[in-house]
């Protein structure tokens, strides 16, 4: 008897918004700076722990905050033994902000373009990205 398989073809909604960042600091110090012109408290968190489709595992650092409305969030891309989103090899951080309407998100890449220590910020959709699923790994 032949199986039937189903498919659910249905946009998938993330709620986050998502910047992608180039930036050459290491990731303390590209946080000191993001506390500085952002007026933020960002705190490192442990590290994530995720194993890719070979079974490498690899660890991600993370740094959260709390902010008025919403929650930000920087995750490095590069780990310990690869890429969080390794279709994005050329991004540095990702910063996850929570709560966040479209507008807030390009004002908040707008104010981020003008430091002289970023290279690039560039506002993402999530629902692009072949390993945005990774993010949930990245919860309180």
């Amino acid at each position: 008897m032949a199986k039937k398989i189903l498919k659910l073809d249905a946009p998938e909604e993330y709620e986050f918004g998502l910047l992608a960042v180039i930036c050459n600091l290491k990731d303390y110090k590209f946080c000191f700076e993001l506390n500085e012109t952002l007026h933020v408290h960002l705190k490192r968190l442990k590290d994530v722990e995720l194993a890719d489709a070979k079974r490498n595992r690899s660890l991600f650092t993370n740094y959260f905050s709390k902010m008025n409305f919403s929650e930000l969030r920087v995750v490095v891309n590069k780990g310990s033994k690869g890429f969080l989103i390794p279709e994005k090899k050329n991004i540095d951080y990702f910063l996850i902000v929570n709560n966040a309407e479209k507008k807030f998100m390009k004002e908040f890449s707008e104010l981020l373009k003008t430091q002289p220590w970023l290279q690039g910020v560039y506002v993402m959709q999530p629902a692009e990205l072949k390993s945005v699923d990774n993010f949930l790994f990245f919860s309180n």
